[in-house]
């Protein structure tokens, strides 16, 4: 019976065991997993959207604000019994008549409707101003979604960049196991010297140091990645690879301008602001205006005050009428009001020529730097085959013993460097063209 318990014990430790190293291996993501998952997981877009909230609330408020009032109000008072009441008579032969009888149990209930009906366009200027700035604020969560996904991109990109980078150091440090794997080989048989051993053996040694600083980086961006990502941090992510398949065509520099001034959030935002200061000073052109209000009550009360001689029973009456306010301060003071909202316009209008010269300069850079991008990938492209042809004559010059080791070690290095200019070259191209695209509003 105890064999029979350990072998069921060792069967689940091995599949529970086999599971969770599963559970752990690597995670393939690619480029559009990987945006996905970081946008969801963003906190950045998460204060954003509670921002929204907020200034939805707020625009939700100022409407119930244009509403009625109506107030109901209800009252219940027992007074005391040790009053005299006053008493009168008209006439010698008239009976007395109580003017103030005692009603010990009183009750006083209203309900009272208040409406704005003129306030010099304020409650209405201030009801768009503040609409206006909801969509300003709308757009400004566009604004940081399409940061938060071009701060993914670099951040997936620069991770690809060292797992490349990595993968040709690791083909190259191969190439160079065998270098010195011939080497010594001559050097049994008297064809090389201990010093071009040793000369490999410390090739070999800076190189795996170099790996290791790589793939230090590679933790560490792997760890920051995962954060982004919302995944957890011992995950072991594998990005696809990122090289350009085909060239992408670039526009006349204008053309990308053209469509970055009609498509940028910024730029829409700060019209909507624009707006919105547009409304503020006929927000305080309107101090000028008296407030008139319509109110209405209907009081049912016991006694009814308006009832005389008071009688111990509910009665009902009501009233309505017109307010009219005027703040006489707003004569003078109203002048100020209005040249500090225009002053605040001034300031947007002139935010918004710096926001558009400042997107131009934008464009006109991550247009330049696209194109660089893209004849750097031609020239690597170029120097790998060279690079490559180099190394095979180098080869075969050594090995016929007419080319020295540093020389070959030279055209290893030259290879490797050529292939590493490559990825980089790659993977530069891919992030320039995602900030050419944010630039213009994509």
């Amino acid at each position: 019976m105890l064999n029979k318990i350990t072998i069921l014990n060792v069967i689940f430790l091995l599949v529970y065991g086999n599971t969770q190293l599963k559970a752990q291996g690597p995670r393939k993501l690619s480029l559009s997993e990987a945006v996905s998952l970081g946008l969801q997981n963003s906190k950045v877009l998460q204060i954003s959207s509670a921002k929204l909230e907020a200034i939805h609330a707020r625009v939700t408020q100022i409407k119930n604000q244009l509403l009625p009032s109506v107030n109901l109000s209800t009252n219940y008072t027992r007074i005391s019994n040790n009053v005299t009441p006053f008493t009168v008579r008209f006439s010698p032969s008239s009976p007395e008549v109580v003017l103030n009888p005692q009603i010990l149990n009183q009750s006083y209930n209203r309900i009272g409707i208040q409406y704005g009906i003129f306030t010099g366009s304020r409650a209405v200027n201030t009801l768009k101003s503040t609409e206006f700035l909801e969509k300003a604020s709308i757009l400004d969560a566009e604004k940081d979604k399409a940061e938060v996904r071009l701060n993914l991109l670099n951040a997936y990109f620069s991770y690809s960049k060292l797992r490349a980078s990595k993968q040709v150091l690791d083909e190259n440090l191969k190439t160079l196991d065998s270098r010195l794997t011939d080497t010594r080989n001559f050097f049994n048989q008297g064809l090389a010297l201990q010093n071009d051993v040793l000369k490999l053996e410390l090739t070999q040694a800076s190189y795996q140091q170099n790996l290791a600083d790589v793939q230090a980086a590679i933790d560490i961006n792997n760890f920051n990645l995962c954060l982004l990502l919302g995944l957890p941090t011992e995950t072991q992510i594998e990005t696809e690879q990122n090289a350009l398949e085909a060239k992408r065509d670039v526009l006349a520099t204008q053309t990308f301008i053209d469509e970055a001034l009609q498509n940028r959030p910024e730029l829409k935002a700060m019209n909507f602001r624009k707006l919105a200061g547009e409304r503020a000073v006929e927000i305080s052109r309107g101090n000028y205006f008296p407030v008139i209000s319509l109110g209405a009550n209907y009081d049912y009360n016991l006694p009814n005050q308006r009832i005389f001689p008071q009688e111990n029973a509910f009665k009902g009456t009501w009233a309505i009428g017109l307010t009219a306010t005027y703040n006489l301060v707003n004569l003078y003071a109203t002048k100020a009001l209005i040249e500090e909202q225009k002053a605040n316009l001034a300031q947007t209008q002139y935010q918004q020529l710096y926001l558009t010269s400042d997107i131009k300069m934008e464009v006109n850079a991550q247009v330049l730097t696209y194109q660089t991008a893209l004849q750097k990938i031609t020239l690597a492209q170029k120097s790998i085959d060279q690079a490559k042809e180099n190394q095979r004559i180098m080869n075969l010059r050594y090995n016929s013993q007419v080319a020295t080791l540093t020389e070959l070690l030279e055209a290893d290095g030259l290879n490797t460097q050529a292939q590493l200019n490559l990825v980089n070259a790659q993977i530069d191209a891919e992030l320039a063209y995602a900030k050419l695209q944010k630039s213009i509003g994509q």
